[in-house]
């Protein structure tokens, strides 16, 4: 009996498919009567099965005024921020982003890509070109230049504060393709995931204008990376692999964690090979994305090879690696006989190992100038081949520098005198042999060793413990609580489990990714909760698979009063007892269809009405202008900056804590020590050694590297709780981590009972050092409440132990209004000869 001839539903009509059942395009309402008889199913069901006909001209209109409207309530719902302020930069690292913007559009690309920043990370200085991710400042620079040709009189600074709400309006574009290809054309869904990608608060908190950050655009790449993936496998072309890869590069270009994509997508196609859904399509559309994709993300100077060299590429070549084996597979499968198969595949594992010793003796030999043999009998002086990257390594003194390749290289080590007979020959024929082949083994491991550690941050992931400060001190890597996920999450937090539950009983290899990614985003925001950024557009795209699937069970128990429908229920009356059979009908049926549709659109309207307030009320105060609770504005960063900048030498030197370095560079345009790059572990913790340091001490380290003035955060006067004194314990921690800084010691600014104080009973230590005495230099004498005491510390709910600080090396500068900025003078050496 010849096979049955699958019926191919175009697109138009997928997009009305609930569930698995394939409904020829020919088949009409009257003729399904006659089936529905039969099995059992109702009209109303079918109907909601499968919408014939291609959609009419006012439904698409309806849905490009609907994704019209997300976009806009995306973009103007970011607008707080100019709305209540003005158009400024917010946090800290976009003074940077817009710095560099500056530079680029004044300068061109090119010298951008050639800038040596001399203002930051004094002495060291910084290669900006090979240090940042460069797709913000390209994407701005376009802009601006775009708007300019057509004499827009915008400025650079318009351009980059609303970044973040243009590329949130193309976000739910990019969202409304990822989740139509995810559930197979679903348009309902599809539409659900804009609305809710418009104004989910995880994603706003990142993306309001002013939000001039990488994640505001990165986001954007991701899901379109994600959607022209999809498209890529469902229609198995070369040329939609290769726009995916091409979103792709824009994603490398844009922020540090396209490593999340570069590791997601092979994951998938694991996924796939596992549930024996693996196809050509697959082959094609994963190979084809991974090469070219590869080989462009290679061309950004910041990546350069590491997706060659780096543990965090290794998922993707090797997933790369295994469906070049399962092809060749299945084709040898078609070639050769099953009895021949195996022995084929044993003659080929055999020879690659052959081949592997070959090419590690040759290796060897080539490399055997780096060894040394001893005579007398005495065994190798084993001299590593290459030295390993220090800066893939931890950083934590605690934690020992190795990997499992040291173990082989140890293996090899004693393999070879076991088996060599180096002890007891001193034939020069069995000892080069031994020895080229033992080298090249080493040559292969110390190679492999850059493989073998993750990057600080991708290891944070995993396990928080044993990570070095810098990373662990910074408030987005910490723990997500329950009211995280509630505030910016909210109505998702409930559809979440019901879309993964959708996408496991419609299973396919679009939910299929849609669970992978929600739930490993999910999994990787119990360790940090900037994670939540991620998971917010998977949340999304599950949201409304959820909301989709409950309005396709409800929809079809309303009644309808159309002609057309009353017709159809009066053919189907005689088939009433068989329908109540199939069907489970109940009491009041209509009624409760109703309650069950109109619920959830009041629970639209409340998340909606959630993320406003979000966006209003916590996600658009810049930092640079803090803000009480009782609308008071406290703007001393920026005249502390201002008068840095008038009043001091344009060469002078500013050191504070990396917190500020980005603002001082910018803002006040001069040179800084440490900032947000962090990307010197060694000169932050010097940094933290000054600052704990007493003043003397203190003062001799600030000599050697030349230090004019420095600035500390105070917010004792108006209980500003994100000042130094309480980000003093990690500066303690930090400036401890590194072999320099080990007599620094936390338990040496605890009191016995392991107290963080400043009253009193703090340790002499902690207030003698360097931090204590500028934050709290002339506080003493300062009332801050009429109930307290003189010097009573509002952040720390404490009065200061010491009131009488006196500074020798030392001089107040400036303080601002407010005393949030403190400002001071390093006075030059005495004269020895004087007097």
């Amino acid at each position: 009996m010849p096979p049955v001839e699958k019926t191919r539903i175009p697109a138009w009509c997928a997009a009305h498919i609930v569930d698995a059942t394939v409904v020829p395009p020919t088949i009409r309402r009257s003729e399904r009567a006659d089936e529905d008889e039969e099995d059992g199913r109702t009209d109303v069901r079918r109907r909601m099965v499968v919408k014939l006909g291609k959609p009419t001209r006012k439904e698409k209109f309806l849905l490009l005024i609907a994704l019209a409207g997300a976009c806009c309530l995306a973009f103007i719902i970011r607008l707080f921020s100019v709305l209540r302020f003005e158009t400024m930069i917010h946090e800290y690292d976009p003074y940077f982003n817009f710095r560099s913007t500056e530079m680029m559009v004044e300068n061109g690309v090119f010298p951008f890509h050639n800038w040596f920043d001399a203002k930051s990370w004094y002495p060291l200085g910084r290669g900006v070109g090979s240090s940042v991710y460069p797709g913000l400042m390209w994407t701005a620079g376009s802009i601006y230049h775009f708007l300019r040709a057509f004499q827009f009189k915008v400025d650079v600074r318009q351009v980059c504060v609303f970044i973040g709400p243009l590329f949130s309006a193309f976000s739910v574009l990019a969202t409304y393709a990822l989740t139509w290809e995810v559930s197979k054309g679903n348009n309902g869904a599809a539409l659900f995931a804009s609305v809710f990608i418009a104004c989910v608060p995880g994603y706003i908190s990142r993306s309001v204008a002013g939000s001039y950050d990488n994640e505001s655009i990165a986001i954007f790449c991701m899901i379109l990376t994600f959607a022209l993936w999809m498209r890529a496998l469902r229609t198995g072309s070369m040329a939609s692999a290769t726009t995916a890869a091409l979103a792709y590069l824009y994603m490398v270009s844009s922020w540090g964690g396209y490593i999340f994509v570069t590791n997601l997508i092979p994951l998938h196609v694991l996924g796939l090979i596992l549930t024996k859904r693996f196809t050509y399509r697959c082959y094609v559309a994963y190979s084809t994305y991974y090469v070219i994709g590869t080989l462009l993300s290679m061309q950004i100077s910041f990546v350069n090879f590491k997706p060659t060299e780096s543990a965090d590429h290794m998922p993707a070549l090797g997933i790369f690696g295994l469906i070049q084996l399962l092809t060749f597979y299945n084709y040898l499968k078609t070639k050769v006989s099953s009895e021949n198969l195996w022995t084929l595949i044993g003659c080929g594992v055999a020879g690659a190992i052959g081949l592997v010793v070959v090419g590690a003796t040759l290796t060897g030999i080539v490399a055997s100038g780096s060894l040394s043999i001893l005579s007398d009998g005495e065994r190798f002086l084993l001299i590593p081949l290459d030295s390993t990257n220090d800066s893939t390594r931890s950083e934590s003194p605690s934690k020992p520098d190795w990997s499992p390749c040291d173990g082989l290289v140890s293996l090899a080590q004693r393999l070879t005198f076991e088996f060599g007979g180096l002890e007891h020959t001193e034939d020069s024929s069995t000892c080069q042999a031994s020895f080229s082949t033992y080298s090249g083994i080493q040559s292969a491991c110390n190679s492999a060793n850059k493989i073998g550690h993750l990057s600080g941050r991708l290891a944070f992931l995993f396990s928080s413990k044993g990570a070095i400060p810098i990373i662990a001190s910074v408030a987005e890597h910490q723990p997500t609580s329950w009211a995280h996920y509630y505030y910016d999450l909210h109505l998702l937090l409930l559809l979440f489990p019901l879309g993964v539950y959708r996408c496991y009983t419609n299973f396919h290899e679009g939910t299929l990714f849609a669970m992978m990614y929600g739930l490993t985003t999910l999994y990787f925001t119990r360790i940090m909760v900037r994670i939540v950024l991620v998971l917010a557009p998977a949340a999304c795209v599950l949201g409304g698979l959820a909301l989709s699937g409950h309005y396709y069970a409800f929809l079809p128990n309303l009644t309808s009063s159309s002609e057309e429908e009353k017709k159809e229920k009066d053919v189907t009356e005689k088939k009433k007892d068989i329908k109540k059979k199939a069907e489970g009908s109940y009491p009041f049926k209509s009624e409760i269809a109703a309650v069950a549709v109109f619920i959830p659109v009041l629970i639209v309207c409340s998340f909606v009405s959630h993320s406003i307030y979000m966006a209003r009320e916590h996600y658009s105060d810049p930092t640079i202008v803090l803000r009480a609770g009782n609308g008071k504005l406290y703007d001393d960063f920026r005249e502390a900056y201002k008068w840095i900048s008038e009043n001091t030498e344009e060469n002078a030197k500013v050191l504070s804590w990396w917190d500020y370095g980005y603002h001082l560079s910018s803002m006040a345009n001069r040179t800084v020590y440490v900032d947000g790059n962090t990307w010197n572990n060694t000169h932050i913790s010097t940094v933290g050694q000054i600052l704990a340091s007493d003043e003397k001490t203190s003062y001799e380290m600030m000599r050697e590297l030349d230090v004019n003035y420095v600035l500390v955060i105070f917010g004792g006067k108006i209980g500003y709780p994100g000042d130094d004194i309480n980000k003093f314990i990690w500066m303690i921690r930090i400036a401890g981590s590194t072999p320099n800084g080990a007599h620094i010691s936390q338990k040496q600014y605890m009191t016995k009972y392991g107290e963080y104080r400043i009253d009193s009973r703090a340790p002499k230590k902690m207030r003698n050092s360097l931090m204590y005495k500028l934050c709290y230099h002339r506080f003493g004498q300062l009332m801050t409440h009429p109930r307290a005491p003189l010097g009573y510390d509002l952040s720390q709910n404490q009065e200061v132990g010491d009131k009488n600080i006196a500074l020798e090396h030392l001089e107040e500068a400036y303080t601002t209004e407010n005393w949030i900025v403190r400002v001071y003078r390093v006075k030059p050496p005495a004269n020895k000869f004087s007097g």
